[in-house]
């Protein structure tokens, strides 16, 4: 599975668990990161937290997910 993919599913996963559209880069380190680089295995990189943001702002530039403020963003 590629990044954006998986990224995707764990923000859908974390805010249906959480009942909430708002989340943090940090909910999502703590809560997903592992799953997201278990999906993405063989994941050659070394940095999964930078992965992350950079896939943040992949789906935030796609249109999947909204900046709201410093550090959280809304699943659209």
């Amino acid at each position: 599975m590629q990044w954006n993919d998986a990224v995707l599913d764990g923000v859908r996963r974390l805010c249906l668990r959480k009942n909430v559209c708002l989340f943090s880069r940090q909910w999502m380190i703590q809560e997903e990161l592992p799953q997201i680089v278990q999906d993405t295995l063989p994941c050659k990189g070394k940095t999964p937290e930078q992965t992350l943001s950079f896939t943040l702002q992949q789906l935030r530039k796609g249109g999947f997910i909204k900046f709201t403020r410093s550090g959280w963003y809304r699943l659209i």
